[in-house]
């Protein structure tokens, strides 16, 4: 998960940031629920966490694989987005 963060934070705080948890990341998920893809607000992450605001109510426990997008970097970095497998916590 260290990776994912490493992936997130701006160049220049690499070696500054300690905060455990980080609400300002410019940083949207999809996921597929059979419908029309759409964006979904990150809130909130931290190293092994993230809140994702959603309408979507999934039983905890619920694995989910979340196609995580940088909205601050070009369209055509090829470090833009990143996908991993979550499980959903009450």
């Amino acid at each position: 998960m260290r990776a994912i963060l490493e992936w997130l934070v701006w160049p220049t705080f690499r070696e500054t940031r300690r905060a455990e948890r980080r609400n300002d990341v410019p940083l949207v998920a999809h996921y597929w629920d059979g419908g029309a893809p759409m964006a979904h607000k990150v809130q909130e992450i931290s190293t092994d966490r993230l809140y994702l605001v959603t309408d979507q109510r999934w039983y905890p426990g619920t694995l989910v694989m979340l196609s995580l997008q940088r909205e601050d970097v070009s369209a055509t970095d090829p470090d833009r987005v990143i996908v991993v497998k979550g499980q959903v916590v009450g």
